[in-house]
């Protein structure tokens, strides 16, 4: 499977320099992508819709080998945010509240 997900996002950014680390906990495999910051956008596409449609290959791969499969992308985006592995879109709200 990581050699699907290595073809995909080679294809679509155009460019080698990027990681793929694989988790396997069980029947369930994590893959982490780690990108220069100017794929990050490509990878990830408008309203996350690349990304979603990459996730959406990947779990078909994975329903036919019965394994479960997450993807997520790491790497600092071009304003210099951090764009972290995991989380949810409650938490940026959270951690700002904790801040302040």
């Amino acid at each position: 499977m990581k050699d699907l997900l290595t073809f995909i996002v080679k294809g679509i950014t155009g460019k080698d320099n990027l990681e793929i680390t694989e988790e396997t906990e069980g029947e369930r495999t994590h893959f982490l992508i780690k990108a220069p910051e100017d794929s990050i956008g490509i990878i990830i596409g408008k309203e996350g819709k690349t990304i979603k449609a990459i996730r959406s290959l990947l779990k078909v791969r994975a329903t036919l080998e019965k394994k479960g499969v997450s993807v997520s992308v790491e790497g600092a985006l071009p304003d210099r945010r951090l764009l972290g592995g995991k989380g949810g879109k409650g938490r940026q709200g959270e951690a700002r509240k904790a801040i302040e």
